[in-house]
């Protein structure tokens, strides 16, 4: 479930008074009110910086959120980590976008500075900007379909996918859904959430063969993640027949576990109804990935579909966050088995560096789906 976005207005806020003799923020304690700062960037991707900072009853003393106008999914609100507005200095991190911001406010009330993004830095200025010169967020055109819906896809095609085809994932694009490029091994791990390995009992094209499935819910507004999973269920039984034998065995899984120290998380701003999102490159050694509007139970299935065997989400960490995981692909079984914390996968060790988490590998109860039945697509 690549490019999975979703969108959410918020108001954030705080109060400015005097810096550099002129104006200083002074956090109220019993409301919030918003105070913008705005420029636009010449990064490697072009944009204008939107950047409104908090101070509320709940939450940290000072925070932000940015938004990157003029991009894709511009009007996403970016959680910022290590935020920092004092004695005439502002810094900040994006950390799933591996972004940064460092400047000093200026004689004419402006944080001067450098933007910095994937390693290459640009000078930015962000000057206070309010009333019409404010700039706004876009508003999202199509509205999240209800949360008590249960939709079906209304017209679906399905297709083999072009041999040639390089791209490939889980796309939606307001109602509009795609899967691109992709087995059927891994519509079914898409469609119950489970990892391939447990899978068992399906015939050879079930891997081999690999298809286009495009189609629009018969609800109206955007799905949302388990409504997805929900409609490629329902698709599944009714184009390709496909019935499965639910059971539960032991078998090696990972379990996922807040390592000593406490959680290195972001909570997110975004909708807590709305779609996480996983972006970046995945290869055969090198990963490096940024994880938007993420709760737990997502995120271990995402990650294990690259794995040897499933993860286990056991946190007990709710709500939603936004990371970035960057580690190198090693064979996990075979290093966790060996002695010694330093022959621990790089995976393992990334996790627990980055993110505060930890792995483990058990044996654990896990469900397993047997394929009984399954036939090749009907047309469309």
């Amino acid at each position: 479930w690549r490019n999975l976005r979703a969108t959410i207005c918020l108001l954030l806020a705080c109060t400015a008074a005097s810096f550099m003799g002129k104006r200083s923020l002074h956090a109220q304690a019993t409301a919030s009110v918003t105070d913008q700062w705005q420029g636009p960037v010449q990064a490697r991707l072009p944009a204008r910086v939107l950047m409104r900072v908090e101070s509320k009853p709940g939450t940290p003393p000072l925070h932000a959120v940015v938004f990157l106008l003029d991009r894709d999914n511009s009007d996403w609100p970016h959680a910022t980590s290590n935020f920092n507005m004092q004695n005439g200095e502002l810094s900040f991190t994006i950390a799933n976008l591996d972004i940064g911001f460092t400047g000093k406010l200026s004689p004419g009330g402006a944080w001067t500075g450098t933007w910095t993004e994937h390693g290459l830095a640009t000078p930015l200025t962000l000057t206070h900007a309010t009333g019409d010169a404010a700039w706004s967020v876009p508003v999202v055109q199509v509205k999240n379909m209800a949360a008590s819906a249960d939709p079906t896809f209304e017209l679906a095609t399905i297709k083999p996918a072009d041999p040639k085809a390089t791209d490939k994932g889980f796309q939606t694009s307001g109602q509009r859904l795609r899967a691109v490029n992709e087995s059927l091994l891994a519509i079914v791990s898409f469609a119950y959430a489970i990892h391939p390995n447990q899978i068992h009992g399906a015939p050879g094209w079930f891997t081999a063969e690999r298809w286009e499935i495009e189609g629009y819910p018969d609800v109206p507004g955007s799905p949302n993640l388990a409504q997805m999973r929900a409609m490629y269920r329902k698709l599944l039984a009714d184009r390709f027949a496909l019935k499965l034998d639910r059971r539960t065995e032991d078998m090696p899984v990972y379990t996922l576990q807040v390592a000593s120290g406490g959680p290195k998380l972001t909570r997110s701003l975004g909708d807590p109804d709305g779609q996480p999102d996983s972006t970046g490159s995945w290869t055969s050694t090198l990963n490096d990935v940024r994880y938007t509007n993420m709760n737990m139970d997502e995120f271990v299935n995402d990650l294990a579909y690259g794995e040897d065997r499933p993860i286990v989400n056991d946190t007990h960490l709710s709500g939603r966050y936004d990371f970035r995981l960057r580690w190198t692909s090693a064979d996990a079984e075979a290093v966790s088995q060996s002695a010694g914390a330093d022959a621990s996968p790089v995976l393992f060790t990334a996790v627990r560096e980055q993110l505060g988490l930890s792995l483990k590998g058990v044996r654990a109860p896990a469900i397993l789906y047997v394929v009984t039945h399954l036939e090749q697509p009907s047309e469309n």
